[in-house]
């Protein structure tokens, strides 16, 4: 069978090297049955970006079925008018025409829920993915197998490197998300890190301690890049996936990092199982590295540096700009004036009982001592007459 794909129209702004970035917004997670969310893109336009960064999920080209494996690919056809009618979307394409769009994919936009590397589309879903984001010409990404790309933004001392991790093309589930080819160029990559230096992944890393099915990095692959990056000031993670958003400070490594996750921009964990979810949520997924409260609305991630005076912020923002969770941070302390936290030493089992028993001893037992109490005096009431 052929696969006869038309241009996609309303072309981005180009992505210039040579600009020094101070402003950028990233998210993922969209476009889930049709939704839009038009409000969010202005407040993105409002903020005036240098970069916008698409961390996955930026359609659903699969469709989900009543019998597993639950998920069906779209055929690759009807893939494209997906990403056409998204590109062409009026607040979408206001963005695209003021700020440089870049970013990598989920599984989602690979085609296939939760797929790995042996899923038999994923080069004609590549072609489409690098339609959208209008670097199907770019050599950088068509060299190679998967879409993994790395870009170096400004220069004197307010350099951006910035690197895009494919968790797709490659990945071998629960053995190595990113595949010996990825992981040689990754090595190559952080020899030359930036003033600071962004490495976004369409997953989760640095999630090991909570119950659940979401996806997040194996161990092996974890632990292989934080070996990679110990060394390395000024490392910021990048994810999404999750339909919810929270930031990470991680003080584990010989350098403070942080992995800001960013997802929901159409649809997020409420609104799609509505606010009972919130027991699992806070039940379940220990707070051991959190800055904050986890966000549940819809939303997408700002980055702001002062080069002046080495200051950066980091921040999950509603639909509507305003802040939620917020971290500030200078240059000079990724690696230095922090403390290592209690928990790094913590086997990640120890971390999930701890936190769950906690959870029981400040929620579920006063709930259940008032309900015994309850009974009670219905009881004694019933007795009194």
């Amino acid at each position: 069978m052929i696969w006869i794909f038309l241009p996609i129209l309303a072309a981005s702004l180009k992505v210039d090297q040579s600009k020094d970035l101070t402003k950028i917004a990233f998210g993922s997670c969209a476009n889930q049955f049709g939704n839009d969310n038009p409000d969010l893109y202005k407040s993105i336009q409002n903020l005036n970006p240098d970069l916008f960064i698409w961390l996955g999920d930026i359609i659903y080209s699969d469709v989900l079925v009543f019998h597993p494996p639950f998920f069906k690919t779209r055929d690759p056809e009807a893939t494209r008018k997906m990403y056409q009618n998204f590109k062409n979307n009026t607040e979408y394409k206001a963005l695209t025409e003021k700020t440089m769009i870049t970013g990598i994919w989920d599984d989602h936009d690979y085609g296939i829920n939760n797929g790995d590397k042996h899923f038999p589309l994923k080069d004609a879903y590549k072609e489409l993915f690098l339609e959208f984001i209008d670097e199907k010409d770019n050599i950088n990404r068509t060299s190679h197998k998967g879409i993994y790309i790395s870009f170096s933004f400004g220069n004197n001392g307010k350099t951006v490197k910035l690197i895009l991790l494919d968790n797709r093309y490659f990945n071998e589930k629960d053995v190595d998300i990113l595949g010996e080819e990825q992981w040689k160029w990754l090595e190559n990559q952080l020899k030359t890190p930036g003033d600071i230096t962004l490495i976004a992944s369409g997953i989760q890393v640095y999630t090991e301690d909570r119950f659940g099915k979401a996806e997040r990095w194996d161990e092996y692959s974890r632990n292989k890049l934080l070996s990679l990056i110990n060394d390395i000031s000024g490392v910021i993670l990048l994810t999404g996936d999750v339909h919810m958003a929270e930031i990470l400070k991680i003080t584990c490594n010989d350098n403070l990092f942080y992995e800001v996750t960013s997802s929901g921009m159409t649809h997020t964990i409420t609104t799609t199982g509505g606010n009972l979810i919130l027991l699992y949520l806070y039940g379940w997924l220990p707070f051991t590295f959190n800055v904050g409260h986890r966000v549940t609305v819809k939303n997408f991630g700002f980055i702001e540096i002062d080069w002046q005076f080495r200051l950066l912020k980091m921040s999950i923002r509603n639909s509507y700009g305003n802040i939620l969770i917020e971290e500030k941070i200078s240059l000079d302390h990724f690696s230095s004036n922090f403390e290592r936290s209690y928990y790094c030493d913590k086997k990640p089992r120890y971390r999930k009982i701890v936190h769950v028993l906690s959870f029981w001893a400040v929620f579920y037992v006063p709930l259940l001592l008032l309900g015994i109490d309850t009974l009670i005096f219905f009881r004694k009431w019933s007795h009194s007459y």
